[in-house]
């Protein structure tokens, strides 16, 4: 395999980390079609880095620890940005942050515990949960020009998934004791 190759997935995630203050400058000036553009950039990357990862399998320590936190720091800026424009529910921005600093402490859990071998655990509940999210944020976006009516429906599915993908690493803390 081509050395470059094996860079791919992680330059993918740190395209958002790039990406994700470019976001946030747009959605200040009130571009919100350069920012729906450039957010849907950033989430295509999050779906490739992983399939391009899989199809070549490629796994690195730096790649299974920086793709969760490059997710986590996409989507708490926005949704910040969103709860200090008084666009979002404070206490729906606060369980979220919650939320993925409950999963950060998580994942810092079974690293120390060296459970799975050092490898940090995706676990689908939380690909599930970050893929709405996405779609949640996106649809915040597109809301600052037009009127979009479901919103809370997808508020409620990313409080309903961010519980279940908190309740599904709790349990693989739990079975994984050693």
């Amino acid at each position: 395999m081509n050395k470059i190759l094996k860079f791919i997935p992680n330059i993918l995630t740190l395209l958002r980390f790039f990406l994700t203050p470019i976001i946030l400058y747009y959605l200040n000036n009130n571009k919100v079609e350069i920012s729906i553009i450039i957010f849907l950039v950033a989430a295509i990357t999050d779906f490739f880095d992983g399939y391009i990862a899989r199809k070549l399998k490629i796994k690195t320590y730096f790649g299974q620890l920086i793709d969760p936190l490059a997710d986590k720091i996409f989507i708490i800026s926005i949704l910040y940005f969103f709860y200090m424009k008084n666009n979002i529910n404070k206490y729906f921005f606060y369980f979220i942050l919650f939320k993925e600093l409950f999963l950060i402490l998580i994942s810092s859990i079974l690293l120390i515990l060296k459970i799975k071998k050092h490898k940090i655990i995706s676990k689908k509940s939380g690909k599930i949960a970050m893929f709405f999210s996405s779609i949640y944020v996106l649809l915040l976006i597109i809301n600052l020009q037009y009127k979009i009516y479901y919103l809370n429906f997808f508020l409620v599915i990313v409080f309903i998934l961010s519980i279940i993908t908190m309740v599904d690493y709790l349990f693989t803390i739990n079975s994984n004791k050693t």
